[in-house]
């Protein structure tokens, strides 16, 4: 991880004591962040180690009612990124393949 930030939601997760979907409290904070790939998974296309990313907070299943239907962010399968405040984070598969953007070159990471 090179950059994580705190968001509305990691406020609300502290001060409520947890989010119903996306964690329970004790756990690592942060859902926003930019960082190196160092380590590639079995079956990763497309990225290479070094690469500078920034993985979105969530995927989509893409196979049910309303992923059929494009709504996305209705999805109750939805899998989540959090964590990002560790020196280090493993992204899940869904994430990699439908919400892993690469920054720019030009482009600072913090």
């Amino acid at each position: 991880m090179k950059t994580a930030t705190t968001c509305g939601t990691d406020l609300k997760v502290w001060r409520r004591g947890g989010h119903a979907k996306m964690l329970q409290l004790p756990t690592l904070f942060g859902h926003e962040a930019s960082g190196e790939i160092v380590a590639i998974g079995e079956g990763v296309q497309g990225w290479q180690i070094g690469d500078r990313v920034v993985a979105n907070n969530s995927a989509p299943c893409f196979y049910c009612f309303f992923c059929d239907r494009h709504a996305y962010s209705l999805c109750p399968n939805i899998t989540w990124n959090n964590g990002t405040f560790a020196e280090y984070l493993k992204i899940l598969a869904a994430i990699v393949q439908a919400n892993l953007l690469a920054i720019p070159p030009n482009f600072p990471m913090n």
